[in-house]
């Protein structure tokens, strides 16, 4: 057997085993069907792939693999293909059906030894029985991530799965049981947290029965623009300002924001409308600054997976608002919010605002059907941005409309006094007419689903 020659050392890429059909090392671990190393290939359920270092730990008495040069696929002989990162995997036939249980592996996943378990307390656990269950978490180099519900309180221990043993949490007193997390995203699933999230901000709210707005314009041009946006959003009901301080640009001789002094007009129409204020953060450096004059804080899809910046934004103490990004896939997203979520920030909110495919009628693609599909998944609470999702303002109000019957929690939607001499975006921004309209029309959708709406 020849080792394939990657050009890398087998520790940082994956070198993948092909078996004969019907076949299975000597060995092998039928028995041990929790090991989580084999993946199956989406493409073809009856190929599963198989990372040549965790061959020890999968075969450890099997003399065919028990030397490091035995069987390994030649290239001319492979079956390859390039996945999503454009990371070439070879595969193998496929092995007996005892071993198409195995769980699922994603060797690049970040959480991949994140999230332990979850602890439930008892129904009225003491608070300081609760205290003792995170300061043991904390204690074995864990997070401890204390999530109070409206009947128990569980607590997540997040960090490197080696150090904690299940066992060791179910003789605690106050403990009701200790489970496991499967989903790759820990802190944002709906094992971790069984109930929706509800986010409220100043007259804000989103999630759990209540569908917010966030009205305005794509940037802030001059005082006079934002207030009179600010009158308008909340005459027609909304209870949220979004506006763009800092804008990046796909090029650098467009309009980048007012930066700081932006800022300054978005406080000036907060003080006088008492609207929440919701403004993008580019930059680490930025977050400090933002977060002094913004009530939420939003992630823009370039930055969705900038993790630096996700992680200062938790820890900020400001609600966030999370982007998704024009390719990324929905675990993706998910994971990215997992940065938040992890520093101990639980107000993020999810915000859809279209994906790049083949088709050019619209500026991106919206897929409404994220929406039901994350309230399966996820506790926070899904926004949907139908501006940037059909890139046309006569499509705008249909789409929000749509958002709201497929039940998003939120809408954020750009909108001007003159859209046709706003410096960005004016081709997708609703006037202050159209904008009081849409709202009319979400609101009776809202309503007749049993929802609050503004």
């Amino acid at each position: 057997m020849t080792k394939q020659n990657t050009g890398q050392s087998k520790q940082s890429i994956p070198v993948f085993l092909r078996f004969a059909p019907n076949s299975t090392p000597q060995g092998a671990c039928q028995s041990q069907p929790q090991i989580p190393y084999l993946h199956h290939d989406s493409a073809d359920p009856c190929h599963l792939l198989l990372p040549i270092y965790a061959l020890p730990r999968l075969f450890p008495r099997s003399p065919e693999v028990g030397a490091a040069h035995r069987n390994v696929l030649q290239s001319d002989q492979a079956e390859y293909r390039t996945s999503r990162q454009s990371t070439l995997r070879f595969f193998y036939k496929p092995l007996t059906s005892s071993l198409n249980s195995f769980p699922t592996y994603n060797p690049r996943s970040p959480t991949q030894k994140a999230t332990v378990m979850i602890v439930v307390m008892e129904q009225n656990a003491p608070n300081q029985l609760i205290e003792n269950v995170a300061n043991r978490i904390t204690e074995l180099g864990l997070k401890a991530h204390v999530i109070r519900g409206t009947e128990r309180t569980v607590i997540a221990a997040v960090g490197d799965e080696r150090k904690v043993k299940v066992e060791s949490f179910e003789s605690f007193p106050g403990v009701c049981e200790v489970l496991p997390i499967l989903a790759p995203y820990k802190m944002a699933s709906r094992e971790l947290k069984p109930e929706a999230t509800e986010i409220q901000v100043l007259g804000f709210k989103a999630g759990r029965g209540s569908v917010g707005v966030m009205g305005g314009p794509c940037s802030v041009e001059n005082e006079d623009q934002i207030v009179a946006c600010a009158r308008a959003v909340k005459q027609a009901g909304a209870t949220a300002l979004r506006g763009g301080a800092f804008k990046p640009r796909t090029s650098p001789y467009s309009f980048q924001g007012m930066k700081e002094d932006g800022l300054k007009l978005l406080d000036l129409a907060r003080q006088e409308t008492g609207l929440a204020v919701v403004t993008e953060v580019m930059s680490t450096e930025d977050v400090s600054l933002v977060a002094k004059y913004a009530d939420i804080l939003q992630i823009g899809a370039r930055n969705m997976q900038n993790y630096r910046l996700l992680e200062a934004v938790g820890r900020s103490g400001r609600a966030v608002l999370l982007k998704r990004g024009p390719s990324a896939s929905i675990e993706e997203w998910l994971l990215a919010a997992e940065y938040i979520l992890n520093e101990g920030n639980p107000n993020v909110m999810l915000c859809e605002r279209g994906i790049r495919t083949f088709e050019t009628h619209t500026r991106f693609t919206l897929p409404l059907a994220t929406v039901p599909y994350l309230h399966r998944k996820t506790h926070l609470p899904v926004i949907v941005d139908p501006s940037h999702g059909t890139g046309h303002a006569y499509l705008v109000t249909d789409m929000a409309a749509a958002s709201v019957a497929a039940g998003a929690d939120g809408l954020i939607v750009e909108m001007h006094p003159n859209p046709e001499k706003a410096m960005s975006d004016g081709y997708q921004s609703l006037d202050f007419p159209q904008f009081e309209e849409m709202m009319d029309r979400c609101r009776v959708i809202a309503n007749a689903l049993g929802k609050s709406f503004g």
